[in-house]
């Protein structure tokens, strides 16, 4: 099982991420385990940077990642374009005002 550590909490990533808009309207639904674990694994290892301080648009996307039993385990942005937030990457936890240095494209359209 591969964790996502947070400063709060470690979360197991297990099977689904729901893609949605600013709106939000659900936009696409991830359930590749390949594409999950290596998305996992890389914000695992990436360098982070600290948003607290900095303004910049909201993500283009929300990121929500479920276990096999629909239980909500963690919500992360994502930029199409890759961010220069004190590192590059497109993707921004919000709770943590962390930007991570990841930029792997989500497989969507």
């Amino acid at each position: 099982m591969q964790l996502i550590s947070t400063k709060r909490r470690k979360v197991p990533v297990q099977s689904v991420i729901f893609i949605y808009s600013a709106a939000p309207t659900l936009v696409d639904t991830i359930e590749d385990e390949e594409f999950i674990d290596k998305l996992v694994k890389e914000l695992n290892k990436a360098t982070t940077e600290s948003t607290a301080n900095m303004d910049f648009e909201s993500p283009d996307y929300e990121l929500v990642f479920k276990s096999a039993k629909d239980k909500k385990i963690l919500n992360i942005g994502y930029f199409k374009k890759v961010m220069y937030l004190g590192v590059k990457g497109r993707y921004w936890n919000e709770d943590e005002d962390l930007m991570y240095q990841v930029d792997l494209e989500l497989p969507i359209d």
